[in-house]
This record gives C-alpha cells, sequence and structure tokens, in this order.
C-alpha cells in the first residue's frame, strides 16, 4: 500500500509467450508512461521438472528488487511453484491474471498456495464460470453424454476448445480453402455470451 506498482513479469522461455509479454511491456510504456525501470522479468523453462528451481530463482529476484505486482503470463502449473517459494521467501505481492493458458480457470488456482494469493489475486479472464462449464445439465454434459463420454474438466474444456473449430469449418463452406476458412470466420456472429461456460466469442 501507498508504493508505486513495480511489476514482475513471470513468464515462459517460448517464443509465442515472449511475445505476449514484450507486448504487454510496450503497452504499459507507451499507453501509459510506464518507465523501464518498473518493469522485471523472469523467463522460465517450459519444463515441470525445473519449476521449483526456476520459481525459487524468481521469488529472489522479485522480492529483492521490491517488485509490487507478478503478472502472471504462465501456464497454469507455474503459479503452484511460484506461490509457495514466494511464501517461502515472506514475499506477498499482488497477483495479476492476464488470462493466459488457463490461467483463470478457478480449479487450477485452487492448486496455488492460498495464503499467498487470498485477497491479492485479480486480473483477466476470457472465461466464463467453472460450474456452468461443468454443469451436469450444460451445453457440455449433453454433448459428452451423447457420445458416451464422461463429463469432467479435461472432457468440458476439450468441448469448448472444438466447437469454435466445428463453427469456423461449417462457416467456410463446401470448398475448403484457407481463404473461405478466412472469410468464414469473420462472418460468424457473436458466439457465446457474457454468462456462457467459455465467455464471448467474436473473430468480426
Amino acid at each position: 500500500q501507498n508504493t508505486q506498482r513495480k511489476f514482475a513479469n513471470y513468464v515462459p522461455s517460448n517464443a509465442g509467450y515472449q511475445e505476449c509479454a514484450a507486448n504487454t511491456k510496450k503497452i504499459l510504456e507507451s499507453k501509459y508512461h510506464m518507465s523501464s525501470n518498473r518493469w522485471d522479468q523472469y523467463s522460465y523453462a517450459l519444463d515441470i521438472s525445473q519449476g521449483p528451481s526456476d520459481s525459487n530463482k524468481a521469488a529472489i529476484q522479485f522480492s529483492a528488487d521490491h517488485d509490487t505486482s507478478v503478472i502472471l503470463s504462465t501456464d497454469p502449473i507455474a503459479p503452484i511453484f511460484l506461490t509457495q517459494a514466494c511464501q517461502h521467501q515472506d514475499y506477498y505481492p499482488e497477483w495479476v491474471l492476464t488470462g493466459v493458458a488457463l490461467t483463470d480457470q478457478d480449479n487450477w488456482a485452487q492448486l496455488w498456495d492460498q495464503a499467498e494469493i487470498s485477497g491479492r489475486l485479480f486480473g483477466l479472464s476470457q472465461l466464463g464460470s467453472t460450474a456452468a462449464m461443468l454443469s451436469t445439465s450444460g451445453e457440455a454434459a449433453k454433448a459428452l453424454r451423447g457420445a458416451g463420454l464422461p463429463l469432467n474438466a479435461g472432457s468440458a474444456l476439450t468441448y469448448f476448445e472444438l466447437l469454435p473449430i466445428f463453427d469456423q469449418l461449417q462457416a467456410a463452406g463446401p470448398d475448403l480453402t484457407p481463404n473461405s476458412y478466412a472469410q468464414g470466420t469473420r462472418s460468424l456472429p457473436q458466439l457465446g455470451s457474457a454468462t456462457g461456460a467459455d465467455g464471448t466469442w467474436y473473430y468480426g
């Protein structure tokens, strides 16, 4: 409290995640006039066997640099290790979600160190309610039951990930080319809803 925010970004070292991290920093600098000395970053390997080691190093770095806010540009498993490592450092920053890679799904956040994130975790999400996604009377349950498949977090998530692909293929029409796929995708109406199980999707 009463401290200017200093951001620490925890991000995998692969190109896709690094591009997102660079975009976040650029927006903070250009749109919100953040000075570069208010940005710290630790890039970790997407290798679960290195998770505890990378998390310990990052927690030491972020704490020593007096970072107030840790941006989770991560996979959903990394915060398990990072929140534990930060608690061992007696370091309790804000935790900022960017809505990437299921870090915004409640089931994953329940695995993170609760004493570390309680009252300090906030941010963006494109997802809807986990309860709606896993509802036994919901859309995914009906579709999975019809296919003889069980309803669980993995199967429901797969269903909602495949659904837009089927919508795109249908919109592309019978002559499937990269161009018809692109045009069909852009022609789709808004899908889902703000209270839907998978949030709102719009490609136009």
